[in-house]
């Protein structure tokens, strides 16, 4: 799961821990040191979920293992929301392509700047 703000991030992972199951969580406030772990801790299985603030996240880490990729709130940048969703690709794995799921409120901001994001994608894919 991606989120925008990091308070987002840790609300999710609040739920997540109060249901009983492990996470992973990096934010732009977790020390270098430790995310190495966090991402080992989700790669071996151990937690179940990864949580992750987009900017903290959308490059130099491994989340192959996943094969879903929840987008809980919207960023302007394209490129975030790409990189972000390809950190769980893997030129080895072979199988289904990953599904891409974002999550937003009917008429709400999110909404609106999601469907401006996907719009620019669309014309910058176009003149691809």
């Amino acid at each position: 799961m991606f989120a925008h703000h990091k308070e987002v991030v840790y609300e999710i992972n609040k739920g997540i821990t109060e249901s009983g199951y492990e996470s992973s969580v990096i934010t732009g406030d977790t020390p270098q040191a430790k995310r190495s772990g966090e991402i080992e801790q989700f790669q071996s299985g151990i937690a179940k979920v990864f949580i992750g603030n987009l900017s903290a996240c959308q490059e130099g880490i491994d989340l192959s293992v996943a094969d879903t990729v929840v987008f809980v709130e919207a960023t302007w940048q394209t490129s975030a929301l790409l990189q972000a969703s390809s950190r769980i690709e893997n030129i080895n794995k072979v199988g289904c392509a990953p599904l891409i799921y974002l999550l937003t409120i009917a008429r709400s901001l999110d909404h609106t700047v999601l469907k401006k994001v996907l719009q620019k994608q669309n014309i910058v894919n176009q003149i691809i």
